[in-house]
């Protein structure tokens, strides 16, 4: 049995909850079942998605099909960025002992890509901040183990609609709110029919901490305020 909520202030987002299943399974691997379609997701499992047949200049328009997702609690954003600060760092690492079979069944689970970070704007305009790891259970015969510690939850993100631009090399937060930006002026001025969620910033990190900058990779998403209804 689980229980289901939604969680309201962001992207479409659903919480389950999920009680023991098999104490018997160790661990997990679903790195042969992902669909992704760059380098990165070879070997790693990845949320899959499809691409639409319109790609526009500089950008790709894709529907990302519904995934399961840990997440942290809402963070505030430090000195305009949702990559410092003491809370990030935390969240992070219990979410590393997540995969590493801190969670009620005892799981471990291969780790995944991307680390998604989502910056959402309230109505104060105040940014606030919330990490993800994504985890491949979508198609799994169980559901995915609750976590144990008390700052992560598992939700489920719906199938929708995103703009994307990538980029390799070094990183930093206002690099990626510049590249939000021009992603709005880009879409909107091409199609202004679209119902996008400007107020949500939304970074996907391929290859970050303790690679060269040329093997740095990331993905900036723009995407559509109501689940995508295509077939």
């Amino acid at each position: 049995m689980f229980m289901i909520f939604v969680f309201l202030v962001l992207v479409p987002y659903t919480v389950v909850f999920t009680d023991l299943v098999d104490p018997k399974i160790d661990i997990v691997d679903f790195r042969d079942s992902n669909i992704y379609e760059h380098p990165y997701c070879k070997k790693v499992a990845c949320p899959s998605y499809q691409k639409e047949s319109v790609q526009w200049p500089n950008a790709r328009s894709r529907i990302y099909e519904e995934s399961h997702w840990i997440a942290s609690p809402f963070y505030p954003e430090v000195n305009g960025s949702c990559f410092l600060g003491s809370e990030m760092k935390e969240y992070y690492h219990e979410m590393v002992q997540y995969f590493d079979g801190i969670n009620r069944m005892g799981l471990s689970i291969h780790r995944t890509l991307p680390i998604r970070i989502l910056s959402h704007l309230q109505s104060d305009k105040k940014r606030v901040c919330n990490l993800r790891f994504y985890i491949p259970f979508q198609n799994a015969p169980i559901q995915p183990p609750a976590p144990i510690l008390t700052n992560t939850i598992i939700g489920i993100t719906e199938r929708t609609r995103c703009f994307v631009r990538h980029k390799r090399g070094m990183y930093s937060w206002s690099k990626i709110l510049q590249i939000h930006k021009s992603l709005i002026a880009l879409v909107e001025s091409l199609d202004d029919e679209k119902n996008l969620n400007t107020k949500d910033v939304i970074v996907d990190i391929f290859g970050g901490y303790g690679l060269p900058n040329k093997l740095k990779y990331f993905e900036v998403l723009l995407c559509e305020n109501e689940p995508a209804n295509l077939s």
